[in-house]
């Protein structure tokens, strides 16, 4: 479990990506007649009358750890995804592992009842903070962003991954593809999975030239689409 400290250096970490985040969307040159390809070839809103729309705005889909205690874990075939899995909100395609470039992470206090669970800021009853990290990434070998939520139990990994990339001195967390996977963990409390990151390799120039654009097209995505975690 993430003591104190090690939470405080992930918070000033996050502060510092999101700096960099604002100044890089602020400085950029880019202007709205600017087309960006992402790697799967969007250019934007790419519908009649909605052109000037930023594509930014698109809700992403959700990348979520399941656990023994999820519900609507159903997957696209009927079946139900086993707990330790990463299942897709829209296509239901569940995953043991995969190959992502992490583009952003933000770090959020969310607001859950008193039993644990996230509530929107409309809720009247008590509620407490709760830390959770969201990234925002997208897949190596199918070009899919997504949101991923991470809960306290995984912030010990997460900031194994932060010191890892002050280790290499790493100016851009989209700079390697790393490897999404999940842990099997069994304490007082129960059951329950929490995610582990590896770093698989660095991008090439024009690889990392992409992901830069694809950054800058949907890295405030975190700041406009509502971000539910799930309690574990």
């Amino acid at each position: 479990m993430i003591n104190k400290n090690e939470e405080k250096i992930i918070q000033k970490s996050l502060e510092e990506w999101e700096n960099n985040i604002s100044t890089e969307h602020t400085l950029s040159t880019l202007s709205a007649d600017t087309q960006i390809t992402t790697p799967g070839g969007f250019r934007g809103v790419d519908i009649d009358g909605l052109n000037d729309i930023p594509s930014s705005m698109i809700a992403v889909p959700y990348l979520r750890l399941i656990q023994p205690s999820s519900k609507k874990t159903e997957m696209a075939d009927g079946k139900e995804t086993p707990w330790g899995q990463f299942l897709f909100s829209d296509t239901q395609n569940a995953f043991e592992t995969l190959n992502f470039v992490l583009l952003r992470a933000k770090h959020e206090l969310k607001k859950v009842d008193a039993n644990g669970m996230y509530v929107g800021e409309d809720y009247a009853g008590p509620t407490r903070s709760k830390a959770q990290v969201t990234i925002l990434g997208i897949t190596t070998d199918t070009d899919r962003l997504f949101i991923l939520s991470l809960s306290v139990t995984s912030f010990s990994s997460f900031g194994k991954l932060i010191a890892k990339f002050k280790n290499l001195q790493v100016d851009k967390s989209y700079r390697f593809e790393l490897n999404l996977s999940s842990e099997k963990i069994e304490n007082d409390k129960g059951k329950f999975a929490i995610v582990n990151f590896k770093i698989n390799k660095e991008l090439d120039k024009k690889e990392l030239e992409q992901m830069q654009k694809v950054a800058f097209e949907y890295g405030l995505v975190l700041d406009r689409q509502e971000i539910v975690g799930e309690e574990v």
